[in-house]
């Protein structure tokens, strides 16, 4: 890598675009070969492969204006979640979480972060899962509490304003990438 980027440099106020992996240590350790090797590396954009495909799929048609803070990243995912646990009804199919909630002292925060983190964790490996909650599918057998995961889902992406979740950016990814000319021709008409 460090010899590419020496035998062909980017103009000064560029940034190198460079893939590593999802760990803040081996970013350290790229950016530190990188420099030792060089002798410099400044202007580095080090991104995981989860900020590539977010950056590809926000770029694509129809996915709406950027947003410093996306209303499905975990953290703003956990306040949201966490409003809701507040001022779920009285049915049947909430149960599990009024239990939990009684156990707790109806303390929803602690319980928010860790269905943010879990809704954050299925958009990226199951997204496919969560495509179909938003559409009204049945949860599939292997989720033991899927019923409810479900529907608080649903209700997430319902009051999210037309925003799309993770999942469904992936998903529209995953297509368009099917078909990577008429994907760049569509984003990117003046290539």
């Amino acid at each position: 890598m460090a010899d590419a980027m020496q035998a062909d440099p980017l103009p000064p106020l560029a940034r190198e675009t460079i893939v590593v992996a999802q760990n803040v240590g081996l970013r350290k350790w790229v950016e530190r070969a990188l420099a030792h090797r060089l002798g410099v590396a400044a202007s580095l954009d080090l991104q995981s492969p989860r900020g590539v495909a977010t950056t590809l799929a926000r770029a694509l048609p129809g996915a709406g204006a950027a947003q410093a803070q996306h209303p499905f990243d975990s953290g703003p995912l956990a306040w949201r979640l966490d409003a809701l646990l507040g001022t779920l009804p009285d049915e049947p199919v909430w149960a599990p979480i009024r239990a939990y909630l009684d156990r707790t002292d109806g303390q929803t925060m602690p319980l928010a972060t860790r269905l943010a983190t879990l809704f954050d964790d299925y958009q990226v490996y199951r997204p496919e899962v969560l495509a179909g909650w938003a559409r009204d599918t049945a949860p599939p057998a292997d989720f033991a509490h899927g019923v409810w995961q479900a529907e608080l889902w649903r209700r997430l992406v319902a009051d999210a304003g037309g925003t799309r979740d993770r999942a469904s950016e992936m998903l529209a990814l995953l297509d368009a990438l099917a078909d990577p000319e008429e994907a760049l021709r569509q984003t990117f008409p003046e290539v």
